[in-house]
């Protein structure tokens, strides 16, 4: 057995999970595309009809804030609808041929938005409320980044203080003070490797108003 112990290590390891989930489950098929399938989700979602602004594909990674809610930084992927609507930002799920709210991000909750390079660049974008920070992944039908849905997106959420709630510098990620052992097999080899590895949690990084 091998113990090693990186910070490095960890941070890295962080920077890829969130980074797997851009392409992550891009071979889901979600209807939406048909004006049948629209009716449908107006119906599921309890939508007034012709209140859908925008929709499309969009995978997206719900994590609590602290380690003693769950949130270990840990991304674990939900795949769906992103239905931008008069009830707000709607992330549906899609099972057994119903459509159902998973949860729904109103501009009015919003505290900050952490973006990724530029806004109109194809990558994700996080959304922080007071109780949860949301990665969302905007797709098209063929699983190509979805950057017009991102936008109409990020123009509600952001509502009439875009330029000072969007920032591209937010740290969201931090140490709690614990470590993790994680055990792995060198390639080829029956030897172990026990890496001692720094734990972490998300954190809301808003400023208070």
């Amino acid at each position: 057995m091998i113990n090693t112990s990186s910070k490095e290590h960890l941070m890295l390891r962080i920077r890829l999970s969130f980074l797997l989930l851009f392409w992550a489950l891009t071979g889901c098929s979600i209807p939406y595309q048909t004006p049948e399938a629209v009716q449908q989700i107006e119906r599921d979602l309890h939508l007034v009809h012709g209140s859908v602004q925008a929709m499309t594909r969009t995978n997206w990674c719900y994590l609590p804030y602290g380690s003693g809610s769950g949130g270990d930084g840990q991304c674990h992927a939900v795949q769906g609808l992103g239905v931008l609507s008069g009830d707000g930002l709607i992330l549906s799920t899609y099972s057994g041929g119903i459509y159902e709210r998973f949860m729904t991000l109103k501009a009015s909750d919003v505290q900050c938005i952490k973006v990724f390079r530029d806004r109109d660049a194809p990558a994700s974008f996080f959304v922080f409320t007071r109780e949860v920070a949301t990665q969302i992944i905007p797709l098209t039908a063929n699983g190509q980044f979805d950057t017009s849905a991102k936008i109409r997106f990020l123009d509600y959420l952001a509502g009439k203080s875009q330029v000072s709630r969007i920032n591209s510098d937010r740290d969201y990620v931090r140490e709690n003070g614990k470590t993790n052992s994680l055990v792995t097999h060198i390639p080829g080899t029956k030897i172990l490797v026990i890496s001692s590895v720094i734990a972490t949690e998300v954190f809301n990084p808003c400023t208070e108003k």
